[in-house]
């Protein structure tokens, strides 16, 4: 939280669990309230107070046919990724990412309600991050509102609003930090499992050999007319499990 200096100030939340650390959790504010997106299925939602830490599981669903689905098979775990923004009036974005037992990720966006209880609405292809199998997306964010830059010479191609694009940011292979810029549209193309030429790449062994240094790929338009190719290395899915069994729209009225 915030203390009236700005300055950070560390709050144990008591949720969650006890003897073992946690992570992955998608902080997101609503009403002007922090809420945390405690697992991706069910997709449960933690109502949190800042200021002390305390803690209540609010709402839970799993009324998302296809994540039900890919949850069941069993072969990989689905967690959450970042923080998630107000995206839409009826939706915020957050981003999930599934792994095997191999240790492979793959990084979706997905969408939710922006409202109770907070039911997940759609889910992305997998995002065409570098390197995919082995890239950790760990931010999510809207470019700064002085972007373009004070003296950007605008014309009729320029955009006229920074949230029309989105940054995600990355690591890889726990060596690499990168940036991925994409437009809204091209990002809610990824949300058509059917358009597009986008084609799932199978894995091979070249993926996981040491990636060179100084092989940054260019952070911006060129970049993401790169990535409007519709190319994705990821290929498979996968399962989290923190929270208990799934059940639908669980309301628990808080303590506080």
């Amino acid at each position: 939280g915030l203390v009236a200096t700005g300055a950070a100030v560390g709050v144990h939340i008591r949720c969650g669990e006890r003897e073992r650390p946690e992570k992955n959790w998608i902080a997101f504010v609503y009403n002007r309230q922090l809420h945390f997106v405690y697992s991706l299925y069910p997709h449960t939602i933690l109502l949190v107070r800042p200021s002390d830490g305390a803690c209540v599981r609010r709402w839970s669903t799993a009324s998302y046919l296809p994540l039900n689905q890919l949850a069941s098979t069993g072969k990989v775990r689905i967690h959450g990724s970042a923080t998630a923004l107000l995206y839409r009036p009826d939706a915020y974005l957050g981003l999930l990412h599934t792994v095997d037992a191999d240790g492979r990720y793959v990084t979706m966006a997905y969408t939710f309600s922006s409202s109770p209880p907070f039911a997940v609405l759609s889910v992305s292809r997998p995002l065409p991050l570098q390197h995919a199998p082995l890239a950790f997306a760990s931010g999510l964010a809207f470019p700064p509102t002085q972007f373009p830059p004070t003296g950007f010479a605008r014309n009729a191609s320029a955009p006229t609003d920074p949230r029309d694009k989105l940054v995600i940011t990355y690591g890889v292979a726990n060596t690499q930090a990168r940036a991925l810029v994409v437009s809204r549209r091209y990002l809610d193309s990824m949300f058509d499992w059917c358009g597009g030429d986008w084609h799932p790449q199978p894995l091979n062994d070249s993926v996981f050999k040491t990636i060179p240094a100084g092989n940054d790929e260019l952070v911006g338009d060129e970049f993401t007319r790169a990535s409007e190719t519709g190319r994705s290395d990821g290929v498979e899915a996968g399962r989290d499990g923190d929270a208990a069994d799934p059940s639908v729209a669980v309301n628990a009225e808080p303590t506080f």
